[in-house]
């Protein structure tokens, strides 16, 4: 199937796919794709095919779905600090990070759980004391569905790249990316 520009431009997004790296898997320039998502260019049939084609064939990966920048709390933050940032930005999880390494993780449920048992005593808890095992971390360009199992297990995956947190990915994006 062949996109009208502005098509080729919804396409593109959808897929969270930037210019350039549409312009690079389909071996044209960055400059003619933006042209052709303006419509100040006509195009070749075979180039249209070739980009067509490549979004078509896109398999989505981790980086297509991830969230970022990736909020996280620290092991000295309160229990009544993460709290306040997870509802600050409406988030359920938060990756438990110590100079750039996971150490652990937080979750609402559970948090809510602590909260209920110890009103007084669990807001000043360090987040150490209450994290709990680290989510699992996937490089950027694993598939969605090798991101799918692990979510069955945990409530988010952490996405990284050489050792670096990039994005998060938790079972609300996969709801959102499916919408």
């Amino acid at each position: 199937m062949i996109f009208s520009g502005k098509e080729l431009r919804r396409r593109r997004v959808a897929r969270g796919l930037t210019q350039a790296q549409l312009a690079k898997e389909s071996g044209v320039s960055q400059s003619l794709v933006a042209r052709i998502e303006l419509g100040s260019v006509d195009p070749r049939l075979s180039t249209l095919r070739k980009i067509s084609e490549h979004l078509d064939d896109h398999k989505p990966t981790a980086r297509d779905l991830m969230s970022s920048p990736v909020l996280f709390a620290v092991p000295e933050n309160t229990v009544a600090h993460a709290v306040a940032e997870m509802s600050k930005f409406s988030i359920s999880q938060m990756p438990v990070m110590d100079k750039n390494r996971q150490v652990g993780s937080i979750v609402d449920s559970f948090i809510v759980h602590l909260l209920v048992k110890n009103p007084d005593g669990a807001a000043l808890t360090p987040v150490s004391s209450v994290m709990r095992k680290p989510f699992p971390e996937v490089p950027l360009d694993t598939a969605l569905d090798s991101v799918n199992p692990l979510l069955e297990k945990s409530t988010a995956v952490l996405i990284s790249d050489k050792g670096i947190v990039k994005g998060i990915i938790s079972r609300a994006d996969v709801l959102r990316g499916i919408a």
